[in-house]
């Protein structure tokens, strides 16, 4: 399903308007009651993720870096529940899908 090479060359060449920043709870709103589906890549959305729990973490306490990713389950819990009803309390819901090597 992915391009190889796409997300590198919207990177360089961003100027040329191969990107495009919008408010997406703004353009839920003008899509009705419904909102908008976002479709996201878990493998991207997971290593996105992992620095969210850490710093998520490090609110709770001063020094405190999770060592060993993979088996803080509660920190992840509550961070993906909190953007993901977050995002769908304004109107944007997210569908998850995974791309698989060959």
């Amino acid at each position: 399903m992915g391009v190889r090479g796409l997300l590198n060359y919207v990177l360089r060449h961003r100027e040329r308007g191969t990107t495009l920043k919008v408010d997406l709870v703004q353009e839920a709103q003008a899509c009705g009651r419904h909102g908008i589906t976002l479709l996201v890549d878990v493998v991207d959305f997971a290593a996105w993720l992992l620095p969210q729990v850490d710093w998520s973490t490090k609110e709770y306490q001063s020094d405190a870096t999770i060592s060993v990713y993979g088996g803080e389950f509660a920190q992840h819990d509550e961070v993906v529940s909190t953007i993901v009803l977050s995002l769908r309390a304004a109107g944007v819901h997210l569908d998850f899908f995974v791309d698989t090597p060959r």
